[in-house]
């Protein structure tokens, strides 16, 4: 499993930006990979140095979500742009310093000090470089763990994103909304002629289970409208509905870590 594999990881170079100060280059704990990588750290809209810290987070937590095999550098930017959230984005660069992509995540606090959630706001990577996005969520789901954060949340409205992130175990953020997409899956069903077994509409707990969903019947993506599914790629009843951009829409999803 990815996240048990670090046999390759050994170090890495770390560079803080701290408001009034100088910056400081250090080497961070020989943990992370064969070529060293350099981390460009700054901090803004934070009053204080280490006031991230009121977010559970410290550098080695910023360097475990965003390093992962074949990045070299990483710049990030760590600021409160909202009360009570911090946000962190990064920019990702190969080992030749060739641009690979950005990452945006957010944390909330809530009054009483206890870390709320993380919002999985973006993630763009180059079209060379979709692999990486798999170790990021690894790695980053286990620094949220740690960090003591009991949930992540995120918008799925962008294409194959619809049918993903629900197969990775994101829920509905509201529960009733497997109900309400239960009868939106029939209603888009009866509009492509396609004969659902069984009485009434098919009913769903989770979005999971409607990704999973396959009463046997196959469709293909000359089927439904998504310019990013293949013509021929054979779909499953719920990978299609979820794929198909006049079938389930976007939904706001929520992964409990605890």
């Amino acid at each position: 499993m990815l996240l048990d594999k670090l046999d390759y990881l050994e170090g890495i170079v770390l560079r803080k930006h701290l408001p009034g100060r100088h910056n400081q280059l250090r080497h961070a704990p020989n943990w992370r990979s064969r070529a060293a990588a350099k981390f460009d750290i700054d901090y803004y809209y934070i009053t204080q140095p280490g006031a991230h810290g009121y977010y559970n987070m410290t550098d080695q937590d910023i360097i475990d979500m965003f390093y992962v095999k074949g990045v070299g550098r990483v710049d990030v930017w760590v600021g409160e742009e909202f009360s009570g959230e911090l946000t962190v984005e990064a920019s990702l660069y190969d080992e030749d310093g060739k641009f690979v992509g950005e990452c945006t995540r957010i944390f909330a606090r809530g009054r009483d000090g206890e870390p709320l959630y993380v919002e999985n706001s973006a993630l763009q990577l180059t079209d060379t470089n979709v692999g990486i996005g798999s170790q990021l969520y690894y790695y980053q789901l286990r620094a949220y763990r740690r960090m003591g954060y009991p949930e992540v949340r995120l918008q799925a409205d962008i294409s194959i994103g619809r049918y993903a992130w629900a197969r990775k175990g994101f829920d509905y953020a509201y529960s009733e909304n497997a109900a309400r997409k239960s009868w939106v899956m029939w209603s888009w069903a009866d509009s492509k002629g396609i004969q659902l077994p069984g009485d009434g509409e098919p009913r769903f707990g989770s979005a999971k289970e409607i990704a999973d969903y396959d009463p046997g019947i196959t469709l293909y993506g000359k089927d439904i409208r998504n310019d990013d599914v293949p013509p021929d790629m054979p779909l499953h009843v719920g990978k299609a509905f979820m794929l198909d951009e006049d079938g389930h829409g976007s939904w706001e999803g929520v992964l409990k870590l605890r």
